[in-house]
């Protein structure tokens, strides 16, 4: 059975007859395995879904403006128009919406299609619109997505009043007087 040089003995020998100044860790080199180097996104023939969703996003708030930030649109223009599969941007919508990112409302049938929000254009709309009309506006999203009123307004409210988070102080940090 084939027993290998010690790499002590390796090491004396080189700083003798080599260089004085040599380490272990320039004569040896410790590759831990092996992995496969991340491709680029163009080149790459499926994406993460984490892509697929920041797509998404990014092209509601290209297409969406300040007096109608939806859009209405079928999923097969959605499809095309940011290149996912129909599955994949069905996952995407779930997992959007389960975070609380947007809101859609799918209608089945000829004039069907789907009607698509982002929290963040509907938050930006609702900053600018003044007190007196923010109910109207809270009144009219919660009819188009066919959600109850209160479901809205907590949704919205949400992002406009975050919440609040605590500072972990030391005892002897606070000046008690």
């Amino acid at each position: 059975k084939y027993q290998a040089a010690h790499r002590e003995k390796i090491v004396l020998l080189c700083q003798e007859w080599v260089d004085a100044n040599l380490s272990e860790e320039q004569l040896f080199n410790k590759k831990r395995g092996w992995w496969k180097f991340k491709k680029e996104r163009a080149v790459r023939k499926y994406s993460h879904s984490h892509e697929w969703a920041e797509d998404l996003l990014s092209y509601l708030n290209e297409q969406s403006y300040e007096e109608q930030p939806y859009i209405l649109s079928t999923k097969k223009e959605l499809t095309e128009r940011l290149k996912i599969p129909k599955r994949s941007l069905d996952k995407v919508l779930k997992q959007l919406k389960e975070e609380n990112k947007i809101h859609f409302r799918v209608r089945a049938g000829r004039n069907g299609g789907i009607m698509l929000a982002s929290i963040h254009g509907l938050m930006r709309s609702v900053i600018r619109l003044k007190k007196e009309s923010r109910g109207a506006y809270f009144a009219a999203i919660s009819e188009a997505f066919g959600k109850e009123y209160t479901f809205v307004q907590t949704a919205l409210k949400r992002l406009i009043d975050p919440n609040k988070i605590g500072v972990q102080t030391d005892l002897f940090m606070i000046d008690t007087g």
